[in-house]
């Protein structure tokens, strides 16, 4: 099994990278019993670089799935101390992704999460890309 996380930085970092896989599955993965997993969190890349009818990788999937953003019901699951209204704050400044669930530190004001986790330059959050 091989995965990508992320593929749209593949084909930004190479705009041939699919034409590439494209030729590599085609001449020597497609018989073999590798399952390769694409995943990428730009749905309109996906669809330009596998789904579209012209894209390189069009034909060749045997499944896909759109995984949704978790309901704001689920969130309690992930920081079970806080109350309603700091979990719609949670949920309208760090959103739905599990890891920026994780790094919310519920020992912490909210306030103070977001001046540590977000607007701090050396924070995970800072750099990564919302």
């Amino acid at each position: 099994m091989l995965v990508v996380d992320e593929y749209q930085y593949l084909t930004q970092l190479d705009k041939g990278f699919s034409s590439k896989l494209q030729r590599l599955w085609d001449m020597a993965l497609c018989n073999s019993n590798i399952h390769l997993i694409l995943c990428g969190s730009v749905l309109s890349m996906m669809h330009s670089e596998v789904l579209a009818y012209n894209a390189p990788l069009y034909g060749r999937r045997t499944s896909q799935f759109h995984i949704k953003a978790i309901k704001f019901n689920y969130l309690k699951e992930f920081l079970p101390k806080c109350s309603k209204l700091e979990l719609m704050q949670i949920y309208a400044s760090f959103g739905t992704i599990p890891k920026y669930l994780n790094e919310y530190d519920s020992s912490l004001s909210f306030m103070r999460n977001i001046e540590s986790k977000i607007l701090n330059k050396n924070s995970y959050l800072y750099s990564d890309e919302f």
